[in-house]
């Protein structure tokens, strides 16, 4: 099938019918705080063309974007994150526990709504984790 990434914009996957997954993608919540001109998680444009009626797959970089989404779509029914690194060095790795809704791993929200933050592969800043692990995730997506 033709898949098509865009940064900002809904995506559709699938064949005819009722076989269809909206993938989409919006930019870093911290562009919006940080008044990045021409930038922001600007959910009506990612999201505008995904039905309720088909699967809604969202990109976002931090989990605190994964809250915000839900509250203004609930029925997205994945949405895969990062940004934490599971705090990669202890303390700090507290801080980021108590600061992000969505922590590491994968949360079941509602009946069909699921959240999984990465704590990926790398780090931010210092060149080691202390407290938490590196991670590959492959997730493989099944008709229900």
């Amino acid at each position: 099938e033709n898949v098509k990434i865009s940064a900002t914009g809904a995506q559709h996957g699938g064949g005819d019918g009722e076989d269809w997954i909206c993938l989409a993608g919006v930019d870093d919540i911290e562009a919006d705080i940080l008044h990045y001109s021409g930038h922001g998680m600007d959910l009506v444009k990612a999201l505008g063309g995904c039905s309720p009626d088909h699967t809604t797959i969202l990109l976002a970089h931090q989990p605190l974007a994964a809250k915000r989404a839900l509250q203004a779509r609930p029925d997205i029914n994945l949405i895969l994150s990062g940004h934490t690194h599971a705090g990669q060095i202890f303390p700090l790795n507290v801080a980021a526990y108590l600061l992000n809704p969505f922590f590491a791993g994968l949360y079941q929200v509602a009946q069909t709504t699921f959240v999984y933050v990465s704590p990926g592969t790398a780090y931010y800043g210092i060149p080691m984790r202390l407290g938490s692990r590196a991670e590959i995730t492959e997730l493989i997506l099944r008709r229900a």
